[in-house]
């Protein structure tokens, strides 16, 4: 093959090329190596053409900044400032804070973690290519990693130890448990109250309670963060008293008791059903079992569990004519509930016979009648039966041992001395124009104690009053009476009308006794000359004292009493000055009120 021949112009072009690309091979090669020192980069290796400068030079050691651009003038731009990355440790060994290359990395670096060669001196440890005292550094305490971090408290490392540092302000490490921190808020500069876990006996009932009746202590622990005590477990405190069980609840030192709060005797164990005021009763004192039920005004009184039921109870349902007892006689006119555990009612054994001494009596004088006569206005006033008191026979013309006759006579007797006593011992004057009368015959006696109820202030009866003597024998000495004595411990107040010194409650309209000689009451007769019987005489029909004798209508008596006393009755009646010309007494329907009285009184 031949080869053409050149012109010289053209070897000359040749020649200029070559050298051209020789020089930029040159920058290139010299552009890509960094200085022996990880120094400043080599400057630009050759002019460019066309008088352009060369290449810029490397970074420098570290990633320095590159060298300068090529300039115009056609000089080779300068190296880098220092930077780059190294490739061995003699690169970094200038610098003695970082000694060692991370020739993954290409930085100096204090250590390398998990090169032993490569590590730090002093006893440090290597934690992330630093050099650290994990015996002393909170952020890498005893480890790399470990930071010594509290709840609301500074931290600190010790001998590579997280150790609690200062709580921040308001809080409290109470519980000195380092791993929750300054765990417990404070107000007011309040430090721990206790040591957790600490126990104190406690006792939370009344002083003067603990350890009397079921009471006794218990334990209390303090919190886990000492901000407090836990309640008292296992104490047990009095509570209301359980009646009837023997133990002492209330830990007062008396068993089976209660607290008499309204001061009427009564206590709730006793059955009290209201001790303070409230929805259950307005006036707790009056509300007990020792009261008498008050009707209509919506309150269980008695506290027998029912409300305003009739307070006057029945308990004799039919006549009785032989055995007659004074409990058969106070039954028949309603006084039927004994005065057992504190309530009201009868007290003891009451008594019928003579006035005086005891001695007994016929019991042709006493009666229990489901009528008298065939007259309705002699009926029962309350219940089926009545009591009767005769000088003669208690009885009616129909009757087993009937009254067929003006006169039954029995025995000579006396009025109660403390009756006679006022008088100067002798029988009282009816009638200022009439005589006394001088002894007492066939007298019959129906003594009682009774105890009044807690809420009662007085108590009535009814009576209805029958004599022969009337109207043959009215202004003589044979004036018969019935007197009710009444032993009490009421005193009167301003306006109000005493007890009288000779114990009678019974009266006419003057204030004179139910007795032959007063006919201000007598109403029921035969009319004659100085007698108008305005009641007539119908109510005589039937009685045995029809052709002769005369009555009066149904009476009220009411007297005054001390609630919660016992009071004595005596109802009496007899033959004055002689054994003859009989007189009964019907009685009956004797209740309780809650209402006051004035004094006694007697009327229609």
């Amino acid at each position: 093959m031949t080869i053409p021949k050149l012109r010289r112009s053209q070897v000359a072009a040749i020649h200029s090329f070559r050298f051209a690309a020789a020089a930029v091979t040159a920058l290139i090669a010299v552009g890509f190596t960094s200085a022996a020192g990880c120094g400043s980069g080599n400057d630009g290796a050759f002019a460019g053409p066309s008088n352009k400068g060369g290449a810029a030079g490397d970074a420098g050691k570290n990633d320095g900044a590159a060298g300068a651009a090529a300039n115009d003038s056609g000089s080779g731009g300068s190296g880098g400032t220092s930077g780059g990355k190294c490739k061995t440790d003699t690169e970094c060994s200038s610098t003695s804070a970082t000694p060692w290359c991370n020739t993954y990395t290409g930085k100096c670096v204090a250590c390398e973690d998990g090169n032993a060669q490569h590590g730090c001196s002093g006893g440090q440890t290597c934690c992330l290519e630093k050099c650290v005292g994990v015996d002393s550094d909170p952020a890498n305490c005893g480890a790399c990693g470990t930071t010594c971090t509290f709840q609301h408290a500074a931290g600190s490392c010790t001998g590579g130890k997280c150790a609690l540092g200062a709580c921040e302000n308001g809080y409290k490490d109470c519980d000195t448990n380092p791993a929750n921190g300054c765990e417990t808020a404070v107000t007011g500069g309040q430090g721990c109250v206790c040591n957790p876990g600490e126990t104190q006996p406690c006792y939370d009932g009344a002083p003067g309670t603990e350890n009397v009746g079921i009471c006794k202590g218990g334990t209390k622990t303090c919190q886990q963060n000492g901000s407090g005590w836990t309640v008292c477990e296992n104490e047990v405190l009095p509570i209301k008293e359980i009646c009837n069980n023997s133990l002492d609840d209330d830990c007062n030192g008396q068993p089976d008791d209660s607290v008499d709060a309204d001061g009427d005797g009564w206590k709730r164990c006793d059955g009290d059903c209201c001790d303070a005021p409230g929805p259950v009763c307005g006036s707790p004192a009056l509300v007990n079992p020792g009261a008498v039920e008050v009707a209509g005004d919506n309150v269980d009184n008695n506290c027998d569990g029912q409300v305003d039921e009739d307070p006057v109870a029945i308990c004799s349902a039919a006549a009785k004519h032989a055995g007659i007892t004074a409990l058969d006689l106070l039954n028949a006119m309603e006084l039927c509930q004994l005065a057992d555990n504190g309530k009201w009612g009868i007290v003891g054994t009451p008594f019928v016979g003579k006035a005086v001494g005891g001695a007994a009596v016929d019991n042709n004088q006493l009666g229990v009648l489901d009528n008298f006569g065939t007259d309705p206005s002699n009926a029962p006033q309350r219940g089926a039966t009545m009591a009767s008191l005769s000088s003669g026979h208690a009885r009616d013309s129909s009757d087993p041992d009937p009254t067929n006759a003006i006169s039954f006579s029995h025995s000579a007797g006396a009025a109660p001395p403390d009756f006679l006593a006022p008088h100067n011992g002798a029988l009282p004057q009816t009638s200022a124009n009439c005589p006394n009368g001088n002894n007492v015959n066939d007298d019959v006696m129906l003594q009682v104690q009774l105890k009044a109820p807690s809420n009662a202030q007085s108590f009535s009866f009814n009576f209805r009053f029958f004599s022969q003597e009337y109207t043959t024998w009215t202004c003589t000495s044979f004036n018969d009476f019935f007197v009710t004595l009444l032993d009490s411990t009421w005193q009167p107040g301003p306006g109000q009308t005493p007890i009288p010194a000779d114990k009678n409650i019974c009266f006419d309209a003057n204030g004179s006794y139910i007795s032959v000689n007063s006919n201000q009451f007598f109403t029921v007769c035969h009319p004659k000359s100085g007698y108008t019987c305005p009641d007539g005489w119908a109510g005589l029909n039937g009685t045995g004292y029809e052709g002769q004798g005369g009555a009066t209508v149904w009476l009220t008596t009411t007297a005054p009493v001390v609630p919660g006393e016992t009071i004595t009755l005596r109802f009496i009646t007899w033959d004055t000055s002689d054994m003859a010309w009989d007189s009964l007494v019907l009685i009956d329907n004797f209740r309780w009120s809650a209402l006051p009285s004035d004094g006694p009184i007697t009327e229609k």
